[in-house]
Parts: C-alpha cells; structure tokens; sequence
C-alpha cells in the first residue's frame, strides 16, 4: 500500500516534516514514536533499528546476486559436497539473485525485511535456481563473478 499512496507533496518536503518529529527540542509528541513503533511488525522494527545502528547502507536491489548461510532445513535438501564441487557452496555460504522482496506490495521495497531469492542449487544433474525467503539482513551482496561456480564457466570458456 505504501507504494500506492498518493500525496501531494514533494517527498524532500514529506521528509523535511517528518524530521523535527524525532527531535525532542522540537516536538515533544512521544505518541508519534508509540504509533511508529506499533504500525511496525517486528521484523520491519528489526530492519529499522539495524539500519539506525550503520553511518552508511547501500539498499539491496531486484536481481542482484547475493550470498547468504542458509538454515540447516534448507541445506539439508542438498548434497553439500557436491554444492561445494560444483562452486555452489563456499564457506557455509550458498548464492543467489533477488527475485522481489517479501512484500504484497506492487513494486520492489529495496528496505522490506525480507527477500524472495532464486537461491542456485544443483539438482537433477544441472544446475537450477529454487525460491526461498531470507531476511535482508541476513543477505551478502556480492556478484555473479564471485560465485565460484561462474567463476569456473568464465575460466573453462577462456581456455577454449
């Protein structure tokens, strides 16, 4: 819904406005922050303290490549060994490409909580992407080079 709301004020001005409400020399109207704070799910509160915690934070973006530990209930789906052979799966980490994040918004909200990942796994004797949730913060952003097992295909490809 954010996305869909429509406001006639440039956003510099909304922000301009919105600023002195955190200043107590300024505005003394705790309830903003009470209200904040309660409109927020947990995770968004979370995301929202860690990001008030960093002098700087370069937002995720669809289809950026990413790495990440995964949960055992996820890699236990899958032969590590083989993950890791294959360049999938380096120091606990696995990789992958933003999808959308884990919003029903329309739009990417490159600050939601969490993403939607096509995670690359090796199934089927190929290599496949499967869809999972993460939490942003738990997200590494990295590039396609990095990941070994395209780092393996650019190598193979330039001694040919």
């Amino acid at each position: 819904m954010i996305n869909e709301r429509k406001i006639n004020l440039p956003v510099g001005l909304v922000k301009k406005l919105i600023t002195p409400l955190f200043d107590p020399t300024v505005r003394k109207k705790e309830f903003i922050i009470d209200a904040l704070l309660s409109m927020m799910t947990d995770q968004n509160l979370e995301m929202l303290m860690e990001l008030l915690n960093k002098d700087k934070y370069t937002p995720f973006d669809k289809g950026m490549h990413v790495k990440f530990k995964p949960n055992s209930y996820f890699i236990d789906d899958y032969d590590q060994d083989i993950l890791e052979d294959k360049g999938l799966l380096k120091d606990q980490m696995l990789y992958g490409i933003i999808k959308e994040d884990d919003s029903y918004l329309s739009g990417f909200n490159p600050y939601n909580s969490k993403m939607r990942v096509d995670v690359y796994v090796w199934d089927n004797n190929k290599l496949e992407t499967t869809t999972t949730t993460i939490k942003t913060l738990k997200l590494i952003k990295c590039t396609k080079i990095n990941i070994p097992y395209f780092k393996k295909i650019d190598i193979d490809k330039a001694k040919v």
